[in-house]
């Protein structure tokens, strides 16, 4: 069995759990041809701040430093709005899926790039390494940047990408432990990128911090080192570029600097039983139940959303 890696140390003996390198953190059905993922350079204008907000909720702001200066805020905006959806979608890769409850992912920036030999890109807006943290229940709408729309440059954009500080989510486990099967419950706190304020506290890339829980009763770890894979799979890439994690996905968006309201660029993640894993056939394990031991748990195949675009609206 591989393991996702960390350890437990609680009453029930519950001791350690790693990360393998076989999870995968981002979505592995999206359509479309991925790019060369070239890091994004530092052309194109930061986001400003407040404006009129066409739609959508104000995330919430994670520390760590700001965007590296950022343009007053001149005429017509752009809203980046990430919108979350759990509509069904068919998992064609045999594995078992659960829709994660209580997750978030939080966003840096986002670049879009002409073509694949675009090694620079435009930036729509940046944090630093701060974050808006983005809720993604069924039907969330969450501004996670803004940029005046007479500093885009007229084009149409093929790829896109984005850098992710962490992710967070809670998923149903059965801990089978001196013969006993205990349902509960995990929650998972990932910092993806380097300088990520987590909770109040600035994290290094590959922080972790792991909850069980059960009987009422909470048994938390953390620790540090999580390594995760670099993807590459129906045109959906993740990629660590030194102290980030940047997701690629292809796209067409025409963008026009010269509209003359505020419009919006919709950030669409599909999240459907987006936590995906291998059933093992172990005694008193069952199908479709993610099931946990002392000693690891059954291999997590997919941690992040099923599928990414970005659209105009």
């Amino acid at each position: 069995m591989r393991i996702l890696s960390a350890a437990f140390g609680f009453g029930l003996g519950f001791s350690t759990l790693a990360c393998g390198s076989d999870v995968g953190v981002g979505a592995n059905n999206a359509g479309g041809s991925g790019g060369d993922g070239a890091a994004a350079g530092s052309g194109g204008s930061t986001a400003g701040s407040g404006g009129s907000m066409t739609g959508g909720s104000g995330g919430s702001m994670t520390g760590g430093s700001g965007g590296s200066g950022g343009n007053a805020v001149m005429g017509p905006q752009v809203f980046v709005r990430l919108l979350s959806s759990h509509e069904p979608v068919a998992h064609n890769d045999g594995l078992s899926g659960q829709t994660p409850k209580d997750a978030a992912l939080g966003i840096r920036n986002l670049t879009l790039f002409e073509s694949a030999s675009d090694q620079t890109g435009a930036l729509i807006f940046e944090h630093g390494t701060g974050a808006i943290e983005a809720p993604l229940d069924d039907g969330s709408d969450t501004v996670v940047g803004q940029v005046n729309a007479q500093d885009l440059t007229a084009a149409t954009y093929t790829r896109a990408r984005v850098v992710v500080s962490h992710t967070r989510f809670t998923v149903d486990a059965t801990v089978h432990v001196g013969g006993q099967a205990i349902p509960g419950t995990l929650q998972a706190l990932i910092a993806m990128s380097g300088g990520a304020e987590l909770d109040g506290t600035i994290r290094d890339q590959g922080f972790y911090r792991y909850v069980f829980g059960a009987f009422g009763m909470e048994f938390p770890l953390e620790g540090g080192g999580l390594d995760f894979p670099q993807l590459s799979s129906g045109g959906f890439e993740v990629k660590k570029e030194g102290d980030e994690t940047a997701y690629y996905f292809p796209i067409s968006l025409s963008v026009d600097p010269n509209v003359t309201g505020d419009v919006n660029m919709l950030f669409k993640v599909n999240m459907h039983e987006a936590f995906r894993w291998e059933d093992d056939a172990q005694p008193g394990y069952a199908d479709g139940v993610f099931d946990v031991t002392p000693t690891g748990f059954e291999a997590v195949r997919q941690l992040g959303a099923n599928s990414f675009a970005l659209e105009m609206q």
